[in-house]
Order: C-alpha cells, then sequence, then structure tokens
C-alpha cells in the first residue's frame, strides 16, 4: 500500500529544519526589498498592495511568491498489466505534514532540472517533453492565487506500455486501485500529483471498467454516491455549445479591477521584520508570515539547503458541493479572481475559507447540519508552504437548498468538469484537489 511505502521512505529519509535567522542563510538575500535566490533563479518573495475593490483580498498587504519559471508536474502510467500502474514518487518536501508524499513522477521547477542548484538530475524527465528553450510542454495551471503572483506549472501524463524498473526505492509502480483509496487519505497524496491525476484522462484510473464502477476501497455507505458518479459521467454528453459558452464567460467575464504593485517586504504596513523572517501582528486569515529555513534531506537533489517558507495562520477548508439536478448528479462551481491571476477568472470549488465566496454559499456552510460524504486533510505544496494545511469536504445538498444558491454558481455535470479539469488555465489548485478527492470513488 502507498501509505506504508511512504512510511518506510520517511524512514530512510530521516530529514531535519530548523528555522534560522535571514542574515545567516549561505543562499538567500533581503535585497531590494525582496527575498532573492543568489543565482536569481528558483522564486523570490516580494511584498504586494492588493487593490481588489469587492474583493476580501482589497487594501490589503502581504508575502506572495514570484516564481515565473513554468514546472513540470508528470505521471508516467503504465498499461499492460491487469490494472494500470502509475509511477509515484516518495518526494520529500519540508513544508509537508509527514515530511513525504506520494508525488508525480516527475515534479521539478526549471532551476530544479536545469540544475541550477548543482545538484543531481531529475530522474525520468527525458521521457517528457521539453520546448527548444527547455521549457515543458503540456497543459499549463495555475497554483494557489493567494499565495503566487501569476504562477503555472505545466501537467502532463505520459502513458507507455509496459511497466519498467525505476532503479530507485523512492519510485515505485502502484496498481491504480492503491491509487485511488490514496487519495481518500490524509497528508499521503500531495497537492501535485493531485493536479495531475485531475487534469489527465479520468479513464486511467481503472483499466477494463468505466469509471464509478468496479471494486473500491469505500463501503456500502458509499454505493448510492457511486451509482449516481456512475450514471452522471457515463450518460452525459458533452453539450460542445454550452461548455465553450462557460469558457467564454470567463475570459469574457469584465475582470475583477485587481492590481498588484510590489512594495519592500521589509517595510509592509503592519509587518514586522524579525531575524528569521517577517510577521504581521495582527493576522491576516489568508495571509501569513514569511520564515527562513535550513533543511537536511539526503535523498534530495541537493541535501542540504536554505529557503524561506510562508507561513499559514490557521487551517483552511474547501468544500465541493454535490446536488441532483435534472436527473443528473451535479457539481458547483464558483467563479473566481485571486490575487494572483491578476483579474482573470476561473473556476474553483464551491467554497473556500481562504477566497471569495458568495453570500448565499457562506451562509449555506454555515450551517451546522452539513456533514460531509467525505474530508481528507491535505498539506497544500511542502516545497513553499510551511504546514500549510487544507481540508477537503465532499458534501451532498438536496434540491431545495441547491437551487436556493440560484445563479451565485455554475452547476456542471461530471462530464463538464473532467472537461474542464483538462483545459488549461481554467480550473484552480483548490478546485483540482477537491475533484482528487471525488476521483478516489472512481
Amino acid at each position: 500500500m502507498i501509505a506504508e511505502w511512504l512510511a518506510e521512505r520517511k524512514a530512510a529519509d530521516a530529514g531535519t529544519m530548523r528555522s534560522i535567522p535571514i542574515e545567516d542563510a549561505s543562499e538567500w538575500r533581503l535585497k531590494g526589498g525582496a527575498l532573492k535566490h543568489q543565482t536569481g533563479g528558483f522564486f523570490s518573495v516580494y511584498g504586494y498592495h492588493v487593490s481588489a475593490p469587492g474583493s476580501m483580498f482589497d487594501n490589503c498587504h502581504m508575502p506572495m511568491i514570484d516564481q515565473p519559471e513554468v514546472g513540470l508536474l508528470g505521471f508516467v502510467v503504465a498499461t499492460g498489466d491487469e490494472d494500470m500502474q502509475w509511477l509515484a514518487q516518495a518526494k520529500s518536501e519540508p513544508g509537508s505534514v509527514g515530511w513525504v508524499q506520494a508525488a508525480p513522477t516527475v515534479q521539478a521547477t526549471r532551476s530544479n532540472y536545469m540544475r541550477r542548484h548543482g545538484g543531481a538530475p531529475t530522474r525520468f524527465l527525458d521521457l517528457f517533453t521539453l520546448g527548444t528553450d527547455g521549457s515543458p510542454t503540456g497543459r499549463h495551471n495555475s497554483e494557489q492565487g493567494n499565495r503566487f503572483a501569476n504562477k503555472f506549472n505545466c501537467n502532463a501524463t505520459l502513458v507507455v506500455t509496459d511497466v519498467f524498473d525505476a532503479k530507485d526505492p523512492d519510485w515505485n509502480w502502484f496498481p491504480a486501485s492503491y491509487l485511488r483509496k490514496a487519495l481518500a487519505q490524509d497528508f499521503t497524496v500531495n497537492t501535485d500529483a493531485r493536479s495531475v491525476i485531475a487534469t489527465g484522462d479520468w479513464a486511467l484510473l481503472r483499466k477494463a471498467e468505466p469509471i464509478f464502477s468496479g471494486s473500491t476501497w469505500a463501503n456500502a455507505d458509499f454505493a448510492s454516491l457511486r451509482n449516481s458518479l456512475s450514471h452522471s459521467h457515463s450518460t452525459s454528453e458533452i453539450n460542445q455549445e454550452r461548455v465553450q459558452d462557460l469558457l467564454a464567460s470567463l475570459t469574457g467575464r469584465a475582470s475583477m479591477k485587481i492590481q498588484l504593485t510590489r512594495i519592500p517586504l521589509d517595510s509592509m504596513p503592519g509587518w514586522t521584520l524579525e531575524m528569521d523572517g517577517i510577521r504581521r501582528a495582527e493576522e491576516l486569515s489568508f495571509a501569513g508570515g514569511v520564515q527562513m529555513f535550513s533543511i537536511e534531506a539526503p535523498r534530495r537533489e541537493v541535501e542540504v539547503w536554505d529557503q524561506p517558507f510562508l507561513i499559514p495562520t490557521r487551517e483552511e477548508r474547501v468544500c465541493l458541493l454535490l446536488a441532483h439536478l435534472d436527473g443528473q448528479l451535479k457539481v458547483a462551481l464558483r467563479t473566481v479572481a485571486e490575487p494572483g491571476f491578476l483579474g482573470r477568472h476561473e473556476f474553483g470549488p464551491s467554497f473556500q475559507t481562504d477566497g471569495d465566496c458568495p453570500k448565499e454559499v457562506c451562509e449555506l456552510m454555515e450551517q451546522s447540519t452539513l456533514s460531509p460524504l467525505l474530508s481528507v486533510r491535505q498539506s497544500d505544496e511542502g516545497g513553499r508552504f510551511m504546514r500549510s494545511i487544507i481540508r477537503y469536504d465532499i458534501i451532498h445538498l438536496d434540491e431545495s437548498r441547491a437551487v436556493a444558491l440560484g445563479e451565485q454558481v455554475t452547476w456542471v455535470n461530471l462530464g463538464e468538469l473532467e472537461w474542464f479539469c483538462r483545459t488549461p488555465a481554467t480550473t484552480t489548485n483548490e478546485l483540482r484537489s477537491a475533484v482528487s478527492v471525488l476521483l478516489s470513488l472512481a
């Protein structure tokens, strides 16, 4: 099982980390009001003033990560066995709960796979297509828009015929049935793996049977939901005119007047520069501080390094609302324009505590009678955030509550949801993670 393999790899990779003063960092400097790597690569942390009228982010001063490089997130999937086989990586990341979680076959920033760190090469990079400039080719999808400024990763899935020897204990092949179960477990599959799975071909989660059918980790309590998922996905025909209209509504919508203005990180109003980082006297629910760490991880490309991490203020919550409408099981999406999207809109989950949500959805989520069908806790982006925990809930609404949300959300069937997930720059990172929880039942 994947969880047992991760525990074994964690025991073999006894990584450590400690907070250090910024001035003691060997690779980072607070220069020109920003934390920057000495090579000029990887990423930088800037201070920003956010202007977003009507948003919870309006007139906020907050640190955000500027990382213009497009990273590569790639899974290799083999079709030759009785079940689909996925080549997972036991990825060691200091910010992840448990330190080691299941990651895509390749998970690397451009600076990493171009070896600007002077360390070991990225394994299996040669299996994926890079452009003439070294940039990855595939579906570009955004990262967290309230912590990254206009950041994208390239999601790719490579299908091969046969399993091959990975020749390294930190990579292992697993049947799709094992992967589906891991998607329902806390702190097991990392953010990037969930993103690739959600944006890929969902059919790769099963060999011969349609998805949401056949044997599963779930017990009988999920039978009704799985039947609805199977029916809705198998019978839903993609209405091309409808999905194109919905996509056009994202790009054609009058953009929220979002403006990000860089300001010196060490002189943001309300924030204090301390020895090991930057902190705010009064916490913002969506913007924690910045802290410098020194890390040792014996099985990474570079075994010793230092870097800043964004520090969260609380555990967040993301919910995906389901309801039976018009004879189909449908999912409620909201339209999102986070600060890091620079006014661009994407589809997000029905609800999230660290983002703008319609009043009607917020009022609904305050009701204690809403019990999740599925709930998974995940530490998001362990390579940039320190223990940033989000609880992802799947909740089924009765028809009356769903209808009461009116036009504040967009209801889509599963076929449309898969279409949007596979369309670049259309779904938020939080929506893709929530979808991956639903796909645990596939």
